[in-house]
């Protein structure tokens, strides 16, 4: 089946960004939006895709969680 779709030129120029950057087609991009609609799946990221292009972007003590040097003098005051 095909489907001809008219978009809003901001619409159509975030489809086609998005899909540039996921490295699909247009096509595809919006197959997937239909299936998830239909198959009434939330379509709303989880917060670890939301927040994954974030991840290794913050600069700081590799070890800050694990060496107990770090902790000296907290919560003193």
């Amino acid at each position: 089946m095909t489907l001809t779709l008219r978009l809003p030129p901001e619409l159509a120029a975030r489809l086609e960004a998005k899909a540039k950057e996921l490295g699909v087609s247009k096509s595809a991009l919006a197959r997937s939006a239909i299936e998830q609609a239909v198959a009434g799946r939330d379509s709303r990221l989880s917060f670890t895709q939301a927040a994954w292009e974030l991840c290794g972007c913050v600069e700081g003590l590799p070890d800050l969680a694990t060496n107990p040097a770090h902790m000296e003098g907290f919560g003193e005051d």
